[in-house]
């Protein structure tokens, strides 16, 4: 009888839904927290593999990766980058993201043969992030994944 009663209730509480785990903003911004997270988000180096879809598939996924954002608005063109592409990091910028753009960049010389690199102070930059606040995000792009 006692089995009985452990396995009903290990039953019942595997069914009881779970908390939601949510990242607070004290957390988040707490300087081991943020180490540990960007070792997380690190990338290994890619190892390259054939392809597992028709080339139709991927046109159309490739399509709709470059002429829609992340929130589904239609892009009414590509951009196109003549020469060096350099990045600069605007707002508020996290202590971590200047290390992470490096490994970014890093990739994308390394995969793609890209002549990408940091903007040097005073230099205009070809593309620039800019950190904005979560709240300010969400108005704008209320489902986006960042």
């Amino acid at each position: 009888m006692r089995r009985i009663s452990a396995f009903a209730l290990c039953l019942l509480s595997a069914c009881a839904p779970a908390p939601n785990a949510e990242v607070t903003k004290s957390s988040a911004t707490d300087s081991g927290a943020m180490l540990a997270v960007s070792g997380i988000q690190s990338f290994a180096p890619a190892t390259p593999v054939a392809a597992q879809r028709a080339n139709t598939e991927l046109v159309r996924d490739f399509l709709d990766l470059s002429f829609r954002m992340e929130s589904g608005r239609a892009l009414p063109s590509l951009s196109r980058f003549e020469g060096p592409i350099t990045v600069a990091l605007s707002g508020d910028v996290p202590g971590t993201a200047s290390g992470e753009l490096s490994r970014l960049i890093g990739r994308f010389r390394a995969e793609a043969g890209l002549d990408v690199r940091p903007a040097g102070p005073g230099d205009v930059a070809s593309i620039t992030i800019e950190f904005v606040p979560r709240v300010q995000m969400r108005r704008v792009v209320p489902t986006a994944a960042c």
